[in-house]
């Protein structure tokens, strides 16, 4: 039963054993029970919910995330030796190739980027969406589209990416090993009257020692097929980018996967959050062996036909 426009207030307990959550709706606070919960609204929300319900040590969690820098332009083949780093097309999805590596017990990835310097998407967009209209930018527009026509013919009939005037970036994501990051409950409220969160984002000292290390492993392994590339300048950012942004390390205080599973009786906390760090590409991706996990434990203790006999019941 999906209930939208609510906001889940906190979560109310005794002991272990979650008793059932307060919400808000339609200007109206309510209370509902169930026999077990999912809490999965993502690492930021629900470890607000988690804070606001007093269900953790402190006052506030620590965390970290990614952080990104651009380091290369390469101005040839997406080839690099006998690995193509060029996406491919897959039905929907994009089959992607990475170099991963570890620095200093800090795990990093080389992420190509290709068509940042496209200007045909960011000019339909400003002139679809933001209503931009004036003669260079339609000029622009008609000159561009022969490269619009070369990228819908290599997706759709090459099944590849294409890439604009043959030119790719390379980003190096690393984990920021700082371990300073918190959250904590805002005095602010958001539209529902409920706390928000501060963040504050502690970038650690060794990050740029860490970079630079990064930066002479991608250069000789570059130098070493002949790659013609351009070193970049750019500043270390945190990523805001939507298939990257995954914060971790909210648990730190759990060493084990049965303390992760006995923090509630009833109650299973998913999202990347709960990760001690984030050494692969795909963070997300590393929580689904901890759901198939958890039902497995339900399912050698009989809960899941519990579960499955009060729904056929219904």
């Amino acid at each position: 039963r999906i209930i939208p426009n609510a906001r889940l207030s906190k979560l109310t307990y005794s002991g272990s054993h979650i008793s059932g959550f307060e919400y808000l709706h339609e200007g109206q606070q309510k209370f509902a029970r169930f026999d077990r919960y999912f809490l999965c609204t993502g690492a930021f929300e629900s470890f607000r919910i988690l804070i606001n319900s007093n269900l953790t040590a402190n006052p506030s969690v620590s965390f970290s995330d990614h952080l990104s820098k651009n380091m290369f332009v390469v101005k040839n083949s997406t080839r690099i030796g006998d690995d193509d780093f060029a996406f491919r097309v897959k039905g929907s999805s994009l089959i992607t190739k990475r170099i991963v590596g570890e620095i200093d017990n800090v795990s990093f990835y080389m992420n190509p980027k290709f068509n940042t310097r496209f200007p045909f998407f960011q000019n339909l967009k400003a002139l679809l969406f933001r209503k931009e209209w004036s003669p260079a930018l339609i000029k622009s527009i008609i000159i561009d589209l022969p490269a619009f026509v070369k990228f819908t013919w290599s997706v759709l009939v090459r099944k590849k990416i294409f890439v604009y005037r043959n030119e790719w970036d390379i980003d190096i994501d690393i984990e920021n090993p700082s371990p300073e990051s918190r959250i904590t409950l805002s005095g602010n409220p958001d539209i529902f009257g409920e706390k928000a969160l501060d963040l504050e984002f502690v970038t650690d000292k060794k990050v740029v020692e860490i970079y630079e290390k990064i930066r002479l492993i991608i250069k000789e392994y570059l130098d070493k097929h002949n790659v013609n590339y351009e070193e970049t300048d750019d500043e270390i950012h945190v990523t805001k980018c939507e298939d990257t942004y995954h914060p971790y390390g909210m648990l730190n205080g759990i060493k084990s996967i049965d303390e992760f599973f006995d923090l509630f009786d009833n109650m299973l906390v998913v999202n990347t959050g709960i990760l001690p760090r984030a050494g692969g590409i795909n963070t997300a991706a590393a929580v689904f062996p901890l759901i198939e996990e958890y039902f497995s434990r339900l399912d050698s203790m009989g809960s899941n036909k519990f579960t499955a006999g009060q729904q056929r019941l219904k």
